[in-house]
C-alpha cells in the first residue's frame, strides 16, 4: 500500500511537472507554425516588392528628408541618395520575421551594424544601451516607418494591427505611436488587397 501510495505520489509530482513543459512545447510549435506562415508570405514575389518598394522609396527620399520639395519634377537617384535608418529598422522587421527572431533582438543587431545611418537620440539610445533595452514611451514616426513588411503577411486587419502593435510596442509604446504604425500597416493593407475606399 506504501508504495502504491508513492508511486502515486512521484506520478502526480512528474504530471505536475510534465505539465507546464507540454504547454512550452505546444506554445513553441504554435509559435513557429506561426512563423513559418510569416515567412512564406514574406518571401512571396509581393512580399518582395513591398519591400523593394519601401527601401526604393526611402533612397529616393533620403535627400530631400531635411530639404523638402514641392514638385513632381525631380531625379530619382541623385549621386547623394542613401539608405537611412528608415531601411535598416525595415530589414531588421523582415529579418525578424524570416527568422522567427525577437525583433528586439534584429533591431540591435541589424542598427549596431550600421550606427551611423541617422537614428534620432531617444532609439539610439535605445540601440546603444548596455542593457536590455526596455521601451521608451515615444510617440514619433519611428515604428510607423519599419513597419511595411507585416503588411503583406497577414490576411485580415484584426490580425495586422495585433502583428503592428507587437512590433511596434518594444520601442514606441506611446498610444499615439501605435496608432502610428497601425495607420501604416492598415493604409498598405488596403491597398494591397484593393480596398473600395468608399
Amino acid at each position: 500500500m506504501l508504495s502504491f501510495a508513492l508511486s502515486y505520489k512521484v506520478s502526480f509530482i512528474f504530471l505536475l511537472l510534465l505539465v507546464p513543459a507540454l504547454f512550452a512545447w505546444t506554445r513553441s510549435i504554435q509559435k513557429a507554425l506561426y512563423y513559418a506562415t510569416l515567412r512564406t508570405a514574406l518571401r512571396s514575389e509581393k512580399g518582395f516588392c513591398i519591400l523593394y518598394g519601401a527601401i526604393t522609396g526611402d533612397i529616393i527620399g533620403s535627400v530631400y528628408e531635411f530639404n523638402n520639395i514641392r514638385t513632381k519634377d525631380f531625379e530619382l537617384f541623385s549621386p547623394k541618395c542613401s539608405f537611412t535608418d528608415d531601411t535598416v529598422c525595415t530589414v531588421a522587421i523582415a529579418d525578424s520575421i524570416l527568422k522567427g527572431n525577437n525583433p528586439v533582438d534584429a533591431l540591435l543587431f541589424w542598427c549596431r551594424k550600421y550606427p551611423n545611418a541617422g537614428y534620432g537620440d531617444r532609439f539610439k539610445d535605445w540601440i546603444f544601451s548596455s542593457n536590455k533595452p526596455n521601451p521608451y514611451n515615444s510617440f514619433g514616426n519611428g515604428a510607423a516607418m519599419r513597419i511595411s513588411p507585416i503588411i503583406h503577411v497577414e490576411k485580415n486587419i484584426d490580425d495586422l494591427i495585433y502583428l503592428s502593435d507587437k512590433f511596434t510596442e518594444i520601442t514606441h509604446n506611446h498610444t499615439e505611436g501605435l496608432k502610428g504604425a497601425r495607420a501604416i500597416a492598415v493604409a498598405g493593407f488596403m491597398a494591397k488587397n484593393k480596398f473600395d475606399m468608399e
